[in-house]
């Protein structure tokens, strides 16, 4: 899976929650392919963004399944080690006891044959359980890939699931696919954004642009609810610059830019 285009550490958005005023909010994460959060307009990206940490992915990483095989490839246990050490006990006692004139007991005959299977359990061999099964994948841009997977239980994935390419579990239906349309249903509440200025600010947003994607700077947002500080570009570390107040900035050990 290729890097996320916009991330936010734990700790920075920790320490900008806790000093805003007011509730804290939850953060929350938006699972994006990249060609439909391209084809987002400016304004809705930075409205999804007021709200969530959008996490952009290639869609090669994702696939549908549409056949699966499986071969049973588990061994059964073996007690070959204590049978045999049983039997050699046995017959141990039997010789010495026929050579030196002793007479036979049955007791004695069952104590060595239990000693000897004691001895020999150290080569059994416990049961192996293993599970190999082949997924052939349609991928967004329908090309078919096949991935193989070798697990200890017999539970595979059924035609239809969306499935991570590099791990092989099973994601969000929506990454199989995904429109731009289907990132305005789930984060917007709509197909098409509506034409007014957001009203309501997110509890932390950090961006890091590329060469496509620029930083978005959230606009307009309700006086009542705006800080009163004067806004900077902050650069956090390895971070692109976000845009936050002076105090948060020094918070934050930023720099300003």
């Amino acid at each position: 899976m290729r890097p996320i285009i916009i991330t936010a550490t734990a700790g920075m958005l920790a320490l900008m929650a806790a000093s805003s005023v007011g509730a804290q909010p939850q953060i929350k994460e938006a699972n994006v392919l990249r060609p439909a959060w391209d084809a987002l307009s400016e304004k809705e990206r930075g409205t999804i963004q007021l709200e969530y940490v959008v996490i952009v992915s290639e869609p090669r990483d994702f696939g549908l399944i549409v056949d699966t095989q499986g071969v049973d490839q588990s061994t059964p246990g073996s007690n070959i080690g204590s049978e045999v050490g049983a039997t050699v006990a046995s017959v141990a006692y039997l010789d010495n006891t026929i050579r030196n004139g002793n007479r036979y007991s049955p007791a004695k005959d069952l104590a060595f044959s239990v000693l000897g299977a004691v001895i020999g359990s150290a080569a059994n061999k416990p049961a192996v359980s293993q599970y190999q099964f082949r997924y052939a994948l349609r991928l967004n841009d329908g090309e078919i890939v096949t991935r193989d997977i070798v697990q200890s239980n017999p539970f595979r994935y059924s035609v239809g699931m969306c499935l991570s390419l590099s791990s092989l579990v099973q994601v969000s239906q929506s990454l199989c696919g995904q429109t731009a349309d289907d990132i305005r249903k789930k984060y917007l509440g709509s197909t098409v954004v509506e034409q007014h200025q957001v009203t309501k600010p997110g509890a932390a947003i950090i961006e890091a642009g590329s060469a496509a994607h620029q930083p978005i700077e959230p606009s307009a947002i309700d006086g009542s609810q705006q800080s009163t500080q004067e806004n900077v570009k902050c650069k956090l570390k390895n971070q692109y610059p976000v845009l936050i107040s002076r105090e948060k900035c020094q918070m934050l050990e930023g720099v300003e830019q």
